[in-house]
């Protein structure tokens, strides 16, 4: 029988696969993340999903059974295609040889996540690392470390060509540099439902400028996102 490779990811709560996001924020990198975790889970095309987490977490046996069960097709229960373990087994785990990918949620755990990698794996084990913006200075210093590391088949997942190069940016002029990349940095936009986000056709338009008191001919500004002066929009200007 064909081994398929794993999926790996440390996380700080299992709320990540919970569609409404218990005990975190509801903002759109949470919300994507969470997403793909989920996808990735009840894809057949993956062994599994092994999920590390604070020994504290998994405390709670029930909660964990739910969300499995609530992520989780039936088909894919009872198979091993999520599995949870506390953070410090995870020399035991990359001691594996099978194949896996591991998933680094946020730029900034990606030096410790590599270190992690480097040290214990024993099979393939390239990182995918989810970033959407450069905004927190804790991104800045993260990315830093990495100097001086030699390349890896890593890939850092860029939403943007604005943000691939202004990563490629950073190396090009962190003190010392220019330093190699020491990851791939791959360009890979969000998907969009395209079933539920398309156009509107004219009497769609007209009824929604209705509905929401809009003047028929007037231009309208629409900003989908959080408000947040240091990394978003900020209403000062506005």
């Amino acid at each position: 029988s064909v081994t398929l490779p794993r999926v790996t990811v440390f996380l700080g709560d299992p709320g990540f696969l919970d569609a409404g996001l218990p005990g975190l924020p509801g903002h759109g990198a949470n919300l994507g993340t969470g997403a793909r975790l989920r996808a990735l889970a009840a894809n057949p095309r993956w062994g599994g999903l092994d999920v590390l987490l604070p020994v504290t977490a998994l405390r709670d046996r029930e909660r964990l059974a739910s969300t499995a069960a609530a992520v989780l097709p039936p088909e894919r229960r009872g198979i091993g295609a999520l599995a949870f373990y506390p953070h410090q087994s995870a020399p035991e785990l990359f001691a594996d040889p099978t194949e896996r990918v591991v998933v680094c949620v946020d730029p900034e755990d990606l030096p410790a996540t590599r270190c992690v990698r480097d040290r214990f794996a024993r099979g393939p084990a390239p990182i995918a690392t989810l970033t959407h913006g450069l905004g927190h200075m804790g991104c800045h210093s993260a990315l830093f470390r990495l100097v001086g590391l030699p390349p890896a088949p890593d890939s850092l997942l860029c939403l943007s060509l604005a943000l691939r190069d202004a990563v490629a940016d950073l190396y090009a002029t962190f003190p010392g540099g220019p330093h190699p990349l020491p990851f791939d940095l791959d360009h890979v936009p969000n998907g969009v439902d395209a079933d539920r986000f398309r156009p509107a056709d004219a009497a769609r338009r007209a009824a929604l400028r209705e509905r929401f008191g809009l003047p028929p001919g007037a231009t309208v500004a629409l900003f989908q996102g959080r408000v947040t002066a240091h990394g978003k929009a900020d209403l000062l200007p506005l």
